[in-house]
């Protein structure tokens, strides 16, 4: 028993690490995607999107242990841990220079994504100030002027920067957020049920003495949806954008390969064997995320109906019976935060001190780690609206990140004619690219053009 424990516990934290560098910010605009297209097809483009992010990962992680394991033939057992970054791995398919690229990209994606998840907890800041005045004062929190509820609530936000996301974004490695990933795994599966459980309560309103439509209330100050679901827009702009949002919610190629390092431990077993386990967990994570995406985004939508917002957290501030669940999703945001900025310091690491991100001294890390979460605060000020950041980003350096990165390597760097199907499999992967690319074009150029 002991040892089978300490065969699956490796297993079961890089499965979390995973899972939660998946879940996260990107899953509260699900609901929206059901406001713009039939339910049905919502559905199947969450199947479509996390089948193409899966097996996008799975030719990235074929890629990388393929060159580790010449590294290692060539050198010695370990070898393979110097070809653990997107940087790395660039390099090896055109050198120093396309590296530097790919790292470019890929810091100005997360930078993306990092502004939408503060942008979400800035959208927070009002409900989750009011509720934590009322805890711990007698007063009544609207009796506070404007500007004073304004201070509290930025003063709560640079509380909750310096106290909680500040110190988890500057550990040194993923692996030091086991517990929180825990934490955000239970808090996300709460707000799932919450809503499955909200929705089956409206439908049967009478028999619980509710008001028929207390569900459907929405902000007094509304976002503007940049994409309603009316006749004016074409169907092959809701689609596109559909797609670019589920594909950002299906991100899971930032955390891959450190995370594969994770799961070879001390390197004591067969490449092929951690690939294996790895390939395992890939499919987990995309049948589980299938599953909470698609209930997530069906029951909410049953429940908000046409005035759902880009951010559901909108629809839910104003909904007496999710105030406790709210609670979950700032847990829930906050702790899947970290796995997300972390390849974004280790990018930037490597980029300005042209060394791995293992090496830098902690007073640089604790400066890139300030400087980007200042940058990226500022930036979430200006911000319209998530749905746009999520579609944006989803739409141009998720497409790089996730389709065209993971395909060039697998192309170049593997022996794909060498493996079972592998032109099927070249072929497979090509066209992904291509269909993803078009709807990520189609996304942009509907965004500009209603700017």
């Amino acid at each position: 028993m002991p040892r089978s424990y300490s065969t699956w516990k490796p297993i079961v934290h890089v499965f979390m690490n995973l899972l939660m560098s998946v879940i996260g910010a990107g899953m509260l605009s699900l609901p929206f995607t059901f406001a713009v297209v039939r339910t049905g097809d919502a559905v199947v483009l969450i199947v479509m999107v996390g089948l193409f992010m899966g097996l996008t990962a799975h030719a990235l992680l074929h890629a990388h242990a393929q060159v580790a394991m010449r590294e290692e033939a060539m050198g010695c057992i370990g070898a393979g841990r110097n070809w653990a970054s997107y940087r790395s791995m660039a390099m090896q398919v055109a050198g120093v220079r396309f590296g530097d690229f790919v790292s470019v990209v890929m810091a100005v994606g997360i930078f993306g994504g990092c502004v939408g998840c503060i942008r979400i907890i800035r959208d927070m800041m009002p409900h989750m100030s009011e509720l934590i005045y009322s805890s711990f004062t007698t007063n009544d929190y609207d009796a506070l002027g404007d500007s004073q509820q304004s201070l509290f609530q930025n003063t709560f936000l640079w509380v909750v920067f310096l106290v909680v996301i500040f110190p988890l974004c500057s550990l040194k490695e993923l692996s030091a957020l086991k517990i929180t990933n825990y934490l955000g795994f239970v808090c996300s599966l709460s707000l799932v049920i919450a809503v499955v459980y909200r929705s089956h309560m409206a439908q049967h309103a009478s028999s619980f003495n509710l008001p028929k439509h207390s569900a459907n209330t929405t902000a007094h100050h509304r976002t503007r949806l940049p994409l309603p679901a009316t006749e004016d827009v074409s169907s092959i702009a809701r689609f596109a954008q559909c797609i670019s949002i589920f594909s950002y919610a299906f991100t899971m190629h930032l955390n891959l390969l450190p995370l594969f390092i994770q799961l070879r431990g001390k390197c004591t077993e067969p490449i092929r064997q951690t690939r294996d386990r790895m390939t395992a967990c890939i499919v987990a994570v995309v049948v589980l995320c299938v599953l909470l995406y698609s209930i997530f985004g069906f029951y909410a939508f049953r429940l908000y109906g046409k005035n759902i917002q880009g951010n559901v957290l909108i629809n839910m501030q104003h909904d007496s019976f999710m105030q406790t669940p709210l609670v979950a999703v700032f847990v829930t945001v906050l702790v899947t935060f970290p796995p997300l900025f972390h390849p974004q310091r280790v990018i930037v690491e490597e980029l300005v001190f042209r060394r791995p991100a293992v090496e830098v001294s902690r007073s640089r890390r604790l400066i890139t780690t300030a400087a980007l979460l200042l940058a990226e605060l500022t930036t979430a000020i200006w911000v319209p609206s998530i749905e746009v950041v999520f579609s944006l980003v989803g739409a141009s350096t998720t497409v790089m990140i996730c389709y065209v990165f993971p395909v060039v390597m697998f192309t170049r760097l593997s022996s794909w004619t060498k493996i079972s199907f592998g032109p099927m499999w070249f072929l497979l992967l090509w066209i992904i690219v291509a269909f993803v690319s078009c709807m990520g074009l189609r996304t942009v150029v509907f965004i500009v053009s209603n700017k």
